[in-house]
């Protein structure tokens, strides 16, 4: 459902906060609402109270004045209830007035009237009919409507109480004045807006405060609506929590209790505005901690989501493109390549894939350091991406290997001019820093379908053709053929299978005798690394050689060389009782490790060998590259042998520089003797030249009697060749040695 953690946790906090703010604000209204109801209980309690106190005041005020007038026979004697009655009004200023009645509501006395005035029949007034005939009928005071008395300019509430002073049932009746201050409803202090009302059974409004004057008429003199009725009759009859006396009506809320002494319902009313107000100011700081909240949570979602955005975006260009030079990695790469096979294969077009690798790569790294290579390399990837087209991809796969995928190529021609191009592009020199650096580059080419119809056999094509490119010379391209997947997968059957020579016993070393060309005399010997396996064979060392070089093999292998030559070196001189000296050959690879020098001196310790006896066989790249080590290693008393010289590209003042003993005269060389061309006097100047720097020499390569016989007369010391001998294993060393030595005694 998310995207993102991120976005689910902001999903959950935010869902949780409003859960949680929508659980408060209903909390809040509930405890708002039920302290408005509070506050109307204890208001219409105080209304209650406030009644029942007028009503028992009033019932005893009557009782009493009952006894009086009864005592006065004020029934035949107006005149002396007339003066009794005119007394208690004065003296209770909240009766508004005073009648008494016989049973056929003839009116026999009432205040404020003077004597022998006609009096009205209650039956004959609808305001005061009813009543009067419930309280003749209930014997109890009852009240009747409220209603303005003209004779006293008064709105007064009618209580009536029976009594039967001698049998006879009198109705005596007060007004009780709704404006009077010592009616106790006007004491009630009410907070603004709220409003009491007391209701009859009829549906007629007893008392409501606060009311202006101009709305009694129509508020005490008309029922009020059935609906309404009926509610404050069901609220105020409900028994248990107090809630449940509450309700809504007309924009307000009301609280209702039903007295059944008094037969009258009391309401209290407050505006729904006034408990909106308080449940706002509730909410007023709460809901500014929530829009905070809010806002801070979408704001600081705003920028995760932004960041995360932008994190997700650099993720992708990662996942995508090379940082170092910003054009699609290899993952890009087949992605796009994918597509540019499946898109030729539904147009029956071709596609050429053409990996370019940087010659010498390594010795600009090791020149000038690792951050010169890495702006070449951005700078390379600059000019492929402005020589190619729109719809061309360049990618890096990593180190100095880039590959191009050339979508619309439609023929070899095509991808052969590409790749001029190329070349020609890396021929212009690369300036970085100040430096002038030349950096050619080997391209090999493979062509979708004629070469592999998937991704894997194209690239695995272009990579053969690529290796080919560089065994030829590099600074060329090439394109692949099926004749070099056949050599790729033999170089692969050797490298499998020579990654287990060791272990299996496969390698083992022959010895070349080297010759003392005035006697004869055998004086040493090369040691020459050979391998046999069962399924392949006698194996060339040019073949396998550059295997060990590439797997790293070559350390454990050249490992091997000098402990073998050592020990059988022992037994070839206990079997001759002299001296006799081994020369082993050092790759480049192996004179680079740090470790050589102690490796030497302990198999020099181990097989008690005199250094002299052991020489060590370098190239004229390997001497340049090495200096140091051989200095170690020449410290240790060993002798140096410079292989093939003549062949490499040093300068006759390294002979001076670096510690060599011994020049062996490339084979090349030898077999010219007696071609002509100046052969024979090349050969005398080396031999002239090493002999002038006291050094030893060794002809390699004598094949025939006619250079033997140049080499003796030139005074070349040392030769060695199939005119002595071939490689042959230790035993044939040990047997001529030894028919050597019976001959001679």
């Amino acid at each position: 459902m998310f995207r993102s953690p991120l976005k689910a946790l902001f999903g959950f906090l935010s869902l949780t906060i409003i859960v949680g703010f929508g659980i408060y604000t209903y909390h809040t209204w509930h405890i708002a609402r039920r302290e408005a109801i509070l506050q109307m209980q204890f208001i219409n309690e105080l209304l209650i109270q406030s009644t029942n106190e007028i009503f028992n005041y009033q019932q005893s005020i009557l009782r009493i004045l009952g006894d009086r007038l009864h005592e006065v026979d004020a029934e035949n004697h107006p005149a002396q209830g007339q003066k009794l009655v005119d007394q208690i009004l004065h003296m209770n200023p909240g009766m508004a007035g005073f009648g008494l009645a016989g049973a056929d509501g003839q009116l026999l006395l009432v205040s404020g009237t003077t004597p022998g005035q006609k009096l009205p029949n209650l039956l004959s007034q609808p305001e005061s009919a009813e009543s009067f005939r419930q309280v003749l009928q209930s014997r109890r005071m009852m009240m009747g409507r409220t209603y303005y008395l003209p004779l006293l300019h008064r709105w007064v509430i009618p209580v009536r109480v029976t009594l039967e002073p001698g049998g006879k049932p009198l109705v005596m009746t007060a007004g009780l004045d709704l404006d009077s201050r010592a009616v106790t409803w006007n004491a009630l202090q009410l907070p603004p807006g709220i409003e009491v009302r007391i209701m009859r059974p009829d549906g007629h409004w007893q008392f409501v405060k606060p009311l202006p004057d101009s709305q009694r008429p129509a508020v005490y003199n008309y029922p009020i609506m059935k609906e309404w009725q009926k509610m404050i009759s069901d609220y105020a009859n409900h028994q248990g929590d107090v809630e449940q006396h509450a309700y809504n009506y007309d924009d307000r809320l009301c609280f209702s209790v039903y007295l059944p002494r008094l037969e009258i319902y009391t309401i209290v009313r407050m505006p729904e505005s006034m408990l909106w107000a308080d449940y706002l100011q509730r909410m007023a700081i709460p809901s500014l901690i929530f829009v905070f909240f809010l806002i801070g949570g979408s704001m600081f979602y705003i920028v995760s989501m932004r960041q995360q955005r932008h994190y997700e975006a650099e993720l992708i260009q990662q996942a995508h493109y090379d940082t170092l030079t910003g054009l699609p990695n290899r993952l890009l790469a087949m992605d796009r390549l994918g597509q540019a096979l499946e898109l030729a294969r539904r147009e029956r077009r071709s596609v050429a894939i053409t990996y370019v690798d940087m010659d010498h790569f390594k010795r600009v790294n090791d020149s000038f350091g690792h951050m010169v290579g890495d702006k070449l390399l951005q700078q390379s990837a600059e000019r492929l991406s402005k020589l190619l087209r729109g719809g061309d991809t360049v990618a890096r796969l990593g180190g100095d290997e880039f590959l191009i995928i050339l979508p619309e190529v439609n023929s070899v021609d095509a991808a052969e001019s590409v790749a001029n191009k190329i070349q020609l592009l890396f021929e212009k020199p690369f300036i970085i820093d100040h430096l002038e650096i030349y950096s050619a580059c080997s391209i090999g080419i493979s062509m979708f379908p004629a070469d592999g119809e998937d991704t894997e056999s194209l690239l695995k094509a272009a990579d053969t053709a690529l290796y080919r490119a560089k065994d030829s010379g590099r600074k060329t391209h090439c394109f692949y053929s099926e004749e070099m997947n056949l050599e790729a997968e033999r170089h692969m059957h050797l490298e499998s299978a020579f990654r287990h020579a060791l272990e299996n016993s496969e390698l083992y070393l022959v010895y070349q005798p080297q010759v003392n060309l005035q006697s004869g005399e055998w004086t040493g010997c090369e040691a020459l690394l050979r391998w046999n396996n069962p399924a392949l064979g006698e194996v060339p060392p040019v073949d396998f050689i550059p295997i060990a070089e590439e797997t790293g093999l070559i350390r454990a292998v050249g490992n091997f060389v000098l402990q073998n030559a050592s020990q059988d070196l022992v037994a070839i001189q206990s079997a001759l009782g002299k001296s006799f000296t081994m020369s082993i050959n050092l790759s480049a690879w192996q004179i680079r490790q740090p470790d050589l020098p102690d490796i030497i001196q302990g198999l020099l310790q181990k097989f008690n060998l005199a250094a002299d006896s052991l020489v060590m066989e370098i190239t004229e790249s390997t001497m340049v590259e090495s200096g140091e080590q051989l200095m170690s290693i020449r410290d240790l008393g060993l002798r140096i042998a410079l292989d093939d010289f003549g062949t490499g590209f040093c300068s006759l003042s390294y002979l001076q520089r670096f510690p060599v003993n011994t020049l062996k005269i490339d084979r090349s060389f030898i077999q010219n003797i007696d071609k002509g061309y100046g052969g024979e006097n090349l050969v005398k100047a080396v031999i002239n030249l090493g002999m002038s720097l006291n050094l030893q020499i060794v002809a390699e390569g004598i094949e025939d009697k006619t250079q033997f016989e140049f080499l003796k007369q030139a005074g070349c010391p040392t030769g060695q060749g199939f005119f002595f001998s071939q490689p042959v294993r230790l035993e044939s060393i040990l047997q001529h040695l030894s028919s050597i030595d019976t001959n001679s005694t």
